[in-house]
């Protein structure tokens, strides 16, 4: 396992200590933002990143973005989605499960868009371990067709409101 693999899996961990923490109703908020955040970048990508002349730029738009919506997740107010966790460890695995999620979907798209614009920032040289090769297809921008990602990116966002309103 490579440097870029084992950094990436630490802080998706974490994720996932995160989410057994807070419980799976708070972290379930907390993906909603995820989802607003990364249809935010998707339309950047599509219309304002292009028209940036400087790569290093385009890079810190969309990984500026990611961050600072993973920020405003995390630390703001988010949506309360309402429900008591289950007791012991049946509540503590769904707890896991929606951290890890949220953290393939932030970790997965930081890492997307550090390969997008070839490492940049840090010492990492292409080409990469198989490993890395395998796991970059599993990235959420990759997995999901790109003809399709906005379909369902938007189409999670409001399946979780519509979740939200019906509670």
């Amino acid at each position: 396992m490579g440097p870029i693999e084992f950094a990436f899996l630490a802080l998706w961990i974490v994720f996932g200590i995160v989410g057994w923490v807070r419980g799976f109703f708070r972290e379930l908020g907390i993906t909603v933002i995820i989802f607003a955040t990364l249809i935010t970048i998707f339309l950047l990508d599509q219309y304002l990143v292009p028209k940036v002349p400087i790569k290093m730029l385009a890079f810190a738009i969309d990984v500026g973005v990611l961050i600072f919506g993973v920020l405003i997740a995390y630390q703001g107010q988010t949506i309360t989605y309402s429900g008591k966790d289950l007791p012991g460890w049946e509540g503590d695995i769904w707890g896991i499960a929606i951290g890890l999620f949220n953290g393939w979907l932030v970790i997965g798209t930081l890492w997307y868009y550090i390969n997008k614009y070839n490492y940049p920032l840090i010492t990492i040289q292409p080409p990469l371990t198989g490993l890395a090769m395998t796991l970059l297809s599993y990235l959420p921008f990759n997995f999901i067709p790109a003809g399709q990602l906005q379909y369902f990116l938007i189409g999670a966002l409001l399946f979780l409101l519509l979740l939200r309103v019906i509670r």
